[in-house]
Parts: C-alpha cells; sequence; structure tokens
C-alpha cells in the first residue's frame, strides 16, 4: 500500500514538473527600422549581430534580403528563428525546433529565454540604422 501511494505521488509530482517547463510562445513585435534603410543593410546588420553571437552556438543558416534564419545548437537541443524584413518592419519568430517539447503555440522556457537574448541583440543593433 505504501509503495502505491509513493508510486502514485511520484508519477503526479513528475507530471507536474514536466508540465510546467513548457510556455506560451508571446506575438513577438514588429520593430520599425529607419526609413533611410534597406533591406540589404538590415539583413546585413542581422547577419552580423548572429555571427556575434557564435559564442554561445548561435550560426547563419539562411540569409536573404527579405529574411534570415538564425540556428542555435545546444545540449541537444536546436532551436530556430527566422527574422521576416518587411518595409522596414521587423519581426521574429521561432520556425523550428528539437527536443523543446514544442506543440502547438507552446515550448520551452529556455526556448524562449534564448530568443529574447538574440532579439535584444538585433534589435538593440537595428536601432543605431
Amino acid at each position: 500500500m505504501i509503495k502505491r501511494v509513493f508510486l502514485i505521488s511520484s508519477m503526479a509530482v513528475a507530471v507536474m514538473l514536466c508540465g510546467c517547463t513548457a510556455r506560451e510562445m508571446p506575438q513577438s513585435p514588429n520593430i520599425t527600422v529607419s526609413p533611410q534603410a534597406g533591406n540589404f543593410e538590415i539583413s546585413k546588420n542581422i547577419k552580423t549581430t548572429i555571427q556575434n553571437m557564435a559564442r554561445s552556438g548561435w550560426i547563419i543558416e539562411k540569409a536573404e534580403t527579405n529574411q534570415v534564419v538564425a540556428g542555435l545548437h545546444i545540449h541537444g537541443h536546436y532551436l530556430q528563428i527566422t527574422y521576416f524584413i518587411q518595409q522596414h518592419q521587423v519581426s521574429s519568430q521561432i520556425t523550428a525546433s528539437q527536443n523543446l517539447d514544442q506543440k502547438n503555440n507552446k515550448i520551452h522556457r529556455n526556448a524562449l529565454r534564448w530568443k529574447a537574448r538574440l532579439d535584444q541583440r538585433v534589435f538593440q543593433k537595428l536601432a543605431v540604422l
């Protein structure tokens, strides 16, 4: 009987712990870039920022004038962020992941932290254009 209660309690705790690591993905705001900056210059600045974050594991996976795709491989996890560039507006979105419990509009909280750090650096760089 005690074993059964312990087993059920352990399973309940495990379920609660697993469930609390996923967070809802918030809608990323669009930031406005100076009208003097063209898509090529915006894309170039995003790529430079990602390259500067290489120590953290970020790489450029794809770069075009209307979007830049960054990837992060860390501790067996993978996160892909795409920066969309349209008419002096830049937005970012999680476009792929592995081992980060992504389901519907939820993903592991660490993925949101990693994205937030990269977004902060990218948007700081774009703010001075």
